[in-house]
């Protein structure tokens, strides 16, 4: 066997053997970099009572309250004076574009852009239209929400929207919620994206994220232990990089963009 084969061979072990550790160290310097802006953030085990009691939950995912797996994060922005009239619509989109087409989700959504699947299916969820379908993440808007019923890489849908004018004495909430799996089978799950807004704290918002998962045909646990443990990390680091996306859009001329709410008193 001569020396040019012997090195020829090493040498495609080590690509073989180094390139995918290579391209992991890359992912994860490319998602540090990412998130590493959003630093400070709360996260807990349950979910508010408005998602626990609302329709995609009670009706759509898990229909018979069955044994199901939550948590939740949030963070408090404290934002610029230039930037207190950008509308909850544009903050929960640029989450959403940070959410789906950020860094974090990139693996697993090259996936399901490969396969093209349709993975999400809930009957209960009755449109008047069909739904839109992104396949791209260039298709999600950094400024308006996708519509009721979109499908999101074939594996994620949106199930319900609700924006509220923040113009009265009363805290307000908006929010988008977005299911995943299917009502006949063993895995249904629901995420909401919301932003709420305290008239006595003018110049902050809270973002917040809740997820909650379940077996909606068996009252039994729909994964193993571990599978939550792994569930949290990603998730919490999915939470960050779409808070990174609102603090990016509120570094960007808003106004010129057209995203603020009317001010009616015409100042």
């Amino acid at each position: 066997m001569n020396t040019f084969s012997i090195f020829s061979r090493k040498g495609l072990l080590v690509a073989l053997v180094g390139t995918p550790s290579v391209l992991a160290a890359y992912h994860a310097w490319t998602v540090y970099s990412k998130i590493k802006r959003v630093d400070q953030h709360h996260s807990s085990d349950s979910i508010s009572e408005s998602f626990q009691q609302s329709r995609t939950l009670t009706e759509l995912v898990n229909p018979r309250g069955h044994v199901s797996a939550a948590d939740a994060w949030h963070t408090d922005l404290n934002l610029p004076a230039s930037t207190r009239r950008v509308t909850d619509e544009a903050l929960l989109a640029a989450f959403v574009r940070g959410f789906f087409g950020g860094t974090v989700l990139a693996l697993e959504r090259s996936a399901l852009r490969l396969a093209r699947l349709n993975l999400v299916s809930y009957k209960a969820l009755e449109l008047a239209h069909t739904p839109q379908r992104i396949w791209h993440k260039s298709e999600l808007s950094s400024r308006r929400l996708p519509s009721l019923g979109s499908i999101i890489f074939g594996a994620f849908q949106i199930s319900n929207v609700q924006l509220v004018e923040a113009d009265g004495p009363e805290q307000t909430e908006s929010y988008i919620d977005v299911v995943y799996g299917s009502s006949q089978g063993r895995f249904a799950g629901a995420h909401r994206f919301s932003i709420v807004r305290d008239p006595t704290r003018p110049g902050q918002i809270r973002i917040s994220f809740e997820s909650t998962a379940c077996n909606p045909t068996d009252n039994l646990p729909f994964a193993p232990a571990w599978a939550y443990a792994f569930h949290h990390v990603y998730a919490t680091l999915l939470f960050r990089e779409s808070v990174a996306e609102v603090l990016r859009l509120l570094e960007t001329d808003l106004q010129a963009a057209g995203l603020f709410v009317k001010d009616e008193s015409g100042s």
